[in-house]
């Protein structure tokens, strides 16, 4: 928790396969989401596509992800209060 009162909350999602992937934030926000970033991460020459899907909630966020290799890793950060 921030001194202004926002929280922010950060991860990281390995995977394996494409498809729409839930993350979970280990205590939910308790009252919005105000921003999500993600950036993908990948080995070697490995191409990553990903998108955040929908509106995040206060308990999770839905990352939509591509993968070359059908393994790879997507670090997110949520800031919310």
């Amino acid at each position: 928790t921030l001194p202004n009162g926002l929280i922010m909350k950060f991860g990281r999602l390995t995977t394996s396969g494409n498809g729409a992937k839930t993350i979970t934030f280990g205590s939910p926000f308790p009252t919005a989401v105000i921003s999500v970033q993600a950036i993908g991460n990948g080995a070697g020459s490995e191409t990553i596509s990903f998108i955040i899907v929908g509106t995040p909630s206060t308990t999770q966020l839905q990352v939509g992800v591509a993968d070359s290799n059908g393994n790879t890793g997507v670090y997110w950060q949520a800031i919310g209060y």
